[in-house]
């Protein structure tokens, strides 16, 4: 009798040590992911920066076209197709750049509610111990 009294007693401490076990271990994975999620965000608003930069650039540079001038000298008057090709090329990159940015946002934004989800998920965790 006195073993069945011992064994339903020390068994549910071994469960609450057991499940304490488990939580802490399930904290650690979180807060391991909470990390990963945090560098890739930094990684990804960095890409978007220097994307949204290059963008800036392309958008504000004055036209390196070479204009027909009435200067004196060897320099070739520039082709009207070359001329075309080029404007197009650059509101092609300028519009991949916008297509880009768009696709980064996308993914910061996810990036935060996944890493808030986290958060609060470890944030409730560390208090399931005490209630």
């Amino acid at each position: 009798m006195k073993r069945i009294l011992i064994l339903l007693l020390v068994v549910p401490a071994f469960v609450w040590a057991d499940s304490s076990q488990n939580i802490q271990d399930l904290i650690s994975e979180h807060e391991s992911e909470l990390i990963r999620i945090q560098q890739e965000a930094q990684t990804v608003h960095q890409q978007f920066q220097m994307i949204q930069e290059l963008r800036r650039y392309e958008m504000n540079e004055t036209s390196v076209l070479i204009q027909p001038s009435v200067t004196v000298g060897s320099s070739p008057v520039a082709n009207y197709d070359d001329i075309v090709k080029r404007k197009k090329e650059k509101q092609a990159r300028i519009q991949q750049y916008g297509i880009d940015l768009d696709a980064l946002y996308l993914r910061h934004k996810e990036l935060n509610e996944r890493r808030n989800a986290l958060f609060n998920e470890i944030e409730h965790l560390k208090r399931t111990p005490e209630e």
